[in-house]
């Protein structure tokens, strides 16, 4: 039994299998003794270094991207596509008198006040017009005064029932942040708004301020303009398709199926369709051109045509091969990908970046401005509940009866969301599904094809104006011949690209580190660890023993019988 607890240590680390610690004890020289020991704690010392180099490296969650090649079966996209003319000039009387009516038809406005804030003309607070021609001077003689009064009067007279702040928010109501959105205007107004981009504005603004139902009515119907549609040699027809509705474009269809399955490549393997974009009830005065916007898209998502995809011109084939990339992004806490689970749960929708971006500028605007967006909302059944609200740039001011202060408060918010001031949390989804697309076209249709096949194809579904002149001279019609598109969209090959990120320093990777650096140091392992187990547990044992040993042995009485 150990006399000690020196003897004890002594005799565990005599045996240990950590290189240099039994040296300490074995070595018959007090020099030798004192190397080693020097040895042993300089080792240590790095070995605690390098343990905190790995622990940083595993907690910064690195991630390596692995790209392999694929080949299946795949599904085809879904395809969106808009009439570039959003309001058909047959159904113009729908809106007869309205301020849309006059704008497309450039009817002069003689009413004494304005439906739509006019961004020509700016007003200060106490409603005295300056003209735009006058507005730099002004500015820059007042500096930022001007705009500190605007915003002190925007604060106190007009939203939340003469509130004194503009938001809920603390951060929006900060000065420092008003500042330079106010900077950010002030270089906006000293430059010379674009005519024609200002007229598509208030366009948009006034075909938000009709219902969706008017809307529809306003729009192209998929009837007219479907000629003919086929997938793999397979028809489809106007009931494949769903409506979906644009500020820019008006009536926009989509077309997708869990039956549309290309199993070989090539364009007698795609999406083949022959399109009208019924020239003839385009407002001359209004276009300055005709064509079809296109999206293509994962299916289940939201389309943006206004911002994504291309123009389809009439007279023209276009041919759009496609090649297929699969992204899979890491989740938490390698990655800050979204799942989109929640999301799909609120809005209905399926997740992508782009949705999540426009739905958080739609619901900031309605929330903080009490208003409808303006030129941008997305048509889905959860943004019906707010088509009660004003559209922003339509609402007068009460006290004014001129500046639009909501319109200014939704372009505060959008500049808000842009400096990431106001944060949307969208992240990339985990798993996304995206397509290269090359575009190549030919003149179509050909003159013989035209007269003989597509009117013909054409008349012999719908009753147009011109299919009464079908009879005619081939001359009479020939300019309609601008008036038919085809597109044939197809997948290039069925090899696809998958783009993964995965963990490139994981748990495993990390225990091993851990391992390597032991043994390279100090020669340890796992069971080293035991040896201190071991040490721990030969100390108590002492203890215990001579514990033991020092406690008072107990007498125990005898009782003697004797024999009777």
């Amino acid at each position: 039994m150990y006399k000690s607890v020196k003897e004890v240590i002594h005799s565990v680390i005599s045996q240990s299998s950590v290189h240099g610690l039994p040296r300490i004890l074995s070595s018959k020289h007090r020099y030798q003794r004192v190397l080693w020991l020097c040895l042993v704690l300089g080792t240590f010392g790095f070995l605690v270094h390098q343990l905190y180099q790995l622990f940083c490296e595993y907690k910064s969650y690195p991630i390596k991207t692995k790209v392999s090649m694929k080949r299946e079966t795949l599904r085809f996209p879904a395809v969106s596509f808009c009439n570039m003319n959003a309001v058909k000039k047959s159904q113009m009387k729908l809106i007869n008198e309205s301020k849309l009516y006059e704008h497309i038809k450039d009817i002069p406005d003689e009413s004494d006040s304005n439906e739509y804030f006019n961004d020509d003309e700016m007003f200060d607070p106490m409603g005295n017009q300056m003209n735009n021609e006058n507005n730099n001077a002004e500015i820059n003689n007042t500096d930022f005064y001007y705009y500190h009064d605007y915003f002190n009067f925007f604060n106190f007279w007009y939203l939340n029932d003469y509130d004194t702040n503009l938001f809920d928010d603390d951060e929006l109501n900060d000065q420092p942040s008003l500042n330079q959105f106010i900077t950010y205007e002030k270089a906006q107004q000293e430059m010379k708004n674009d005519p024609r981009s200002e007229k598509v504005k208030v366009f948009k603004n006034l075909f938000q301020n009709m219902s969706k139902s008017t809307r529809k009515e306003l729009g192209h119907r998929i009837e007219d303009l479907l000629i003919e549609c086929s997938f793999n040699g397979k028809q489809c027809s106007a009931e494949n398709f769903t409506l979906f509705q644009s500020l820019d474009f008006g009536n926009c269809y989509t077309l997708e199926s869990n039956l549309f399955i290309a199993r070989r490549p090539g364009p007698m393997n795609g999406l083949q369709m022959i399109l009208q974009v019924e020239k003839f009830e385009q407002e001359e005065n209004f276009l300055d051109g005709s064509g079809v916007r296109l999206v293509i898209h994962e299916p289940g998502t939201l389309p943006f045509p206004e911002e994504e995809g291309f123009t389809l011109s009439p007279g023209y084939e276009t041919s759009i091969g496609m090649k297929m990339v699969a992204l899979s992004r890491s989740k938490p806490p390698y990655g800050n990908c979204s799942e989109g689970e929640s999301f799909y749960q609120t809005y209905g929708v399926h997740y992508t970046m782009s949705t999540c971006l426009h739905i958080c500028r739609n619901i900031n605007v309605i929330e903080i401005c009490k208003c409808r967006p303006s030129e941008n909302i997305v048509d889905i059944d959860y943004m019906d509940q707010f088509y009660s609200l004003p559209v922003c740039s339509l609402v007068e001011n009460n006290k004014t009866k001129k500046h639009n202060f909501k319109r200014t408060c939704e372009e505060y918010v959008y500049y808000q969301i842009e400096e990431n001031k106001i944060n949307c949390g969208c992240e990339s989804a985990c798993r996304e599904t995206v397509y290269k697309n090359t575009l190549s076209g030919r003149v179509w249709p050909k003159d013989s094809y035209y007269r003989q096949e597509l009117l013909n194809l054409t008349c012999s579904k719908r009753n147009h104006t011109y299919c009464s002149k079908y009879d005619s001279d081939y001359l009479e019609y020939i300019n309609l011949k601008d008036n038919f598109l085809k597109t044939v969209i197809y997948y290039e090959d069925l090899n696809f690209e998958e783009i993964s990120e995965e963990p490139l320093y994981d748990g495993f990777r990390f225990l091993s580190d851990i391992g390597g650096t032991l043994g390279l140091f100090l020669g340890a392992s796992i069971l080293s660890f035991v040896e201190l187990v071991q040490l721990m547990v030969e100390i108590l044992y002492y203890f215990r023993y001579k514990c033991l040993k020092n406690k008072p042995a107990v007498k125990k009485n005898r009782i003697q019988v004797e024999p009777v």
